[in-house]
C-alpha cells in the first residue's frame, strides 16, 4: 500500500471540524490534505460529499457499485449515528466496563433507529465478547444471534453483517465451512473492511492456517493502522503460531497506541512465559489485573502463577475466582487456564468439560493455544478436541 487516507474529527457544539489527508507510508509524508466544517445535522450527507471530494482530487475512479455504498446512509438519525460511535468507541478498549458501556450504547441507537443494521452488528459483536465476561455463552450467543439475523435481515449487502453471522457460525456453531463462507462473502461485500479481516484471520488461526492467518491479519492492519484491534490480530497471529520474538514485539506496538489494552498485556505475558521470562511475563499479568479486575483477567494471572511455579500463589486465584463466582458468572475456562497453568490435568479436563456444556467460544483455539501445551500429551487431549468438533 502506498499511501493511507488519515483524518481527525472534532466536534464543537452542532458543528464538526475534519482534517482528511493523504499520507505516503514510506516516510509519513503529506501527498494532499484539506480541511471541512460541517453542521452536525448534515453528517451523512457530508460522508457522501466528501468521499467524492477527496475521489475527485485524487482521480479515482469509482464504479457503479462503489458509487451506490457511498450514497447510502447506515442511518439519518444523527443521534443513533453519535451513540453508535459511542458503543464502538467502548466495544475497542475491551474493558468489562467497557463492554457493559458498548452494548448500552448501541441499544441505545437501535432505540433510536431500529433499522439501523450496522448498530445490531455492534450489539451482536459486544454479545459476542460478554461471554467472556457478563453471561455464559449458550445465553450470549441467542443475543448474537438474533441481533446479527436482523442485521442481515435490514441489508444483507452489509459486509460486517455477514462477518459477524461468521462469528457466530464459528465460535458458537463451530460450522467451520459456513463460518469461513461468511467471512469470505463479508470480505467480498466489503474489501475495505478491516473488521472482516480480523475476524477471518482468528478464524485462520483457530483451525492453524497460519501463514493466510497472518496475511489477513496484516491486511486489516494496512486497512486502519491506527486500530488496536486489527494490531492486535496481527500480534496473535504470531502468537498462536509460536512466533514468539515476533509477537513480543507486535504486542509492545499495540502497547504503544494503548497502554490500557488489556488482552495485548495479557498475551504478552504468554509470549515472554513462553521464552522463559517469568519476571517480566508476572509483570504483565499483573498490569492487566490493574487495569480490568475481572476473572478472566484474573485467570491469566493465575495462569502465569502456576507456569512460573508459584503454585501457592495460581491456588490463592483460584480460591478468588471461586468467592467471585458466589457473586456473578465467572466462565469454567477461567478455571481450567489457571488448572493448565499448574500442570494440573485431571483438573484442567474437569473444568474445560465444565466449560464446553455452555459451548464456550475460547475452545475453537485450543488446538493452538499455547497456555494448554501442558495437557497436550494427555490420550484425553485429542478426545476432547474430537468431541467438540476438532481434527486432531
Amino acid at each position: 500500500m502506498a499511501a493511507v487516507l488519515t483524518g481527525r474529527v472534532l466536534k464543537q457544539g452542532d458543528t464538526l471540524q475534519i482534517q482528511a489527508d493523504l499520507v505516503r507510508v514510506s516516510d509519513g509524508s503529506e501527498i494532499w490534505g484539506n480541511k471541512y466544517s460541517r453542521k452536525l445535522a448534515d453528517v451523512f450527507a457530508m460522508q457522501s460529499d466528501l468521499a467524492k471530494e477527496i475521489s475527485d482530487r485524487l482521480r479515482i475512479q469509482i464504479g457503479g457499485v462503489e458509487r451506490e455504498r457511498l450514497a447510502k446512509h447506515a442511518t439519518e438519525n444523527t443521534e443513533a449515528y453519535e451513540l453508535y460511535l459511542k458503543g464502538r468507541y467502548h466495544y475497542f478498549k475491551g474493558t468489562e466496563s467497557d463492554m457493559r458501556q458498548a452494548t448500552n450504547y448501541y441499544q441505545q441507537a437501535i432505540d433510536k433507529d431500529p433499522n439501523f443494521a450496522r448498530a445490531y452488528v455492534g450489539l451482536a459483536d459486544s454479545y459476542g465478547t460478554a461471554s467472556t465476561y457478563l453471561l455464559p455463552p449458550n445465553q450470549a450467543y441467542a443475543k448474537v444471534k438474533d441481533a446479527a439475523l436482523r442485521a442481515l435481515q435490514i441489508d444483507d449487502g452489509l459486509g460486517e453483517a455477514h462477518a459477524t453471522w461468521g462469528t457466530y457460525k464459528f465460535f458458537y456453531e463451530r460450522d467451520w465451512r459456513g463460518a469461513e463462507a461468511e467471512f469470505k462473502r463479508a470480505i467480498a461485500l466489503n474489501p475495505n473492511s478491516p473488521d472482516a479481516a480480523t475476524w477471518y484471520s482468528f478464524y485462520l488461526a483457530a483451525t492453524q492456517r497460519f501463514d493466510e492467518a497472518i496475511a489477513q491479519a496484516t491486511r486489516a492492519k494496512q486497512l486502519d493502522p491506527l486500530s488496536i484491534v486489527a494490531n492486535v490480530g496481527v500480534a496473535e497471529s504470531y502468537y498462536q503460531s509460536r512466533q514468539y520474538d515476533l509477537a513480543i514485539d507486535a504486542f509492545r506496538k499495540c502497547l504503544e497506541l494503548d497502554p490500557q489494552n488489556v488482552y495485548a498485556h495479557e498475551l504478552l505475558g504468554v509470549a515472554y512465559q513462553k521464552k522463559g521470562m517469568q519476571a517480566q511475563a508476572i509483570a504483565e499479568f499483573e498490569k492487566a489485573v490493574q487495569i480490568d479486575s475481572s476473572p478472566g483477567v484474573i485467570s491469566f494471572l493465575g495462569w502465569g502463577y502456576g507456569a512460573a511455579g508459584r503454585a501457592d500463589d495460581a491456588r490463592k486465584v483460584l480460591s478468588q475466582l471461586e468467592q467471585i463466582g458466589k457473586q456473578r458468572y465467572v466462565s469454567p475456562y477461567n478455571n481450567a487456564l489457571v488448572f493448565a497453568g499448574l500442570g494440573d490435568q485431571d483438573h484442567t479436563f474437569e473444568w474445560l468439560n465444565k466449560a464446553d456444556e455452555e459451548r464456550n467460544d475460547f475452545l475453537v483455539y485450543l488446538k493452538c493455544e499455547p497456555m494448554f501445551d501442558s495437557v497436550r500429551s494427555d490420550p484425553r487431549f485429542n478426545e476432547f478436541i474430537r468431541r467438540i468438533g476438532l481434527t486432531p
